[in-house]
C-alpha cells in the first residue's frame, strides 16, 4: 500500500488496515493485462508494484471504485447500449 500512500486516492480513506476494501481502478483500460486474482498470488509485492505502475492502476476503496465506474458507465452508456444492446435493423 505504500505505494499508495496507504490511503483511497480520491476520497483519501486510509486503507492500511482495510486491505479486502481496496481495489485497484486503471486509469488506462488498455494498458489492463492483470487482474488483482493473477496479483494476489505473487510472492513477490515489489513484483506486483511494478505491475500496478506499469498499469497504470491507482487504489481506491470500494465506494469510491463503484463511483468511478459509474461515472465511466453514465459518459459511455449510449455506446454500451447501442453496439450491444439495441437491434441493429
Amino acid at each position: 500500500m505504500s505505494l499508495f500512500n496507504d490511503a483511497c486516492s480520491s476520497c483519501g480513506t486510509s486503507l492500511l488496515n482495510k486491505l479486502p476494501l481496496v481495489q485497484f481502478h486503471h486509469l488506462n483500460p488498455k494498458l489492463k493485462k492483470n487482474t488483482w486474482y493473477r496479483l494476489r498470488d505473487l510472492a513477490n509485492i515489489e513484483k506486483i508494484k511494478q505491475i500496478l505502475k506499469k498499469e497504470r492502476c491507482k487504489a481506491l476503496c470500494a465506494n469510491c471504485h463503484g463511483l468511478t465506474s459509474d461515472k465511466i458507465l453514465k459518459k459511455y452508456r449510449h455506446e454500451i447500449l447501442s453496439k450491444y444492446l439495441l437491434d441493429p435493423e
